[in-house]
């Protein structure tokens, strides 16, 4: 018998995208800039670009701490970020 783990991953598409078209590559960006690293933690990673008040703020809104890693960060908790510092 093999010992391999398995999982079974489910895709539901939504009926409407939870971000209008052209704001995809703002959301790329984002996650680009909070994936590089900077300053140890999201927050201090986005803070390269965002006021640390706003930071705070959306950071509030999507249930995260100041000092998560950004590999703990749920899509959701990203979209939440997103929503809150994104200016078109």
């Amino acid at each position: 018998m093999p010992a391999v783990d398995s999982a079974i991953l489910r895709l539901d598409r939504r009926s409407r995208p939870l971000l209008p078209g052209e704001a995809l590559p703002a959301y790329r960006d984002l996650v680009e800039l909070g994936f590089t690293g900077r300053g140890g933690s999201l927050h201090a990673s986005l803070r390269a670009l965002h006021p640390r008040r706003r930071l705070d703020t959306a950071f509030r809104t999507a249930g995260l701490d100041r000092d998560i890693l950004v590999g703990h960060v749920h899509p959701g908790q990203w979209i939440t970020l997103f929503l809150h510092l994104y200016r078109p």
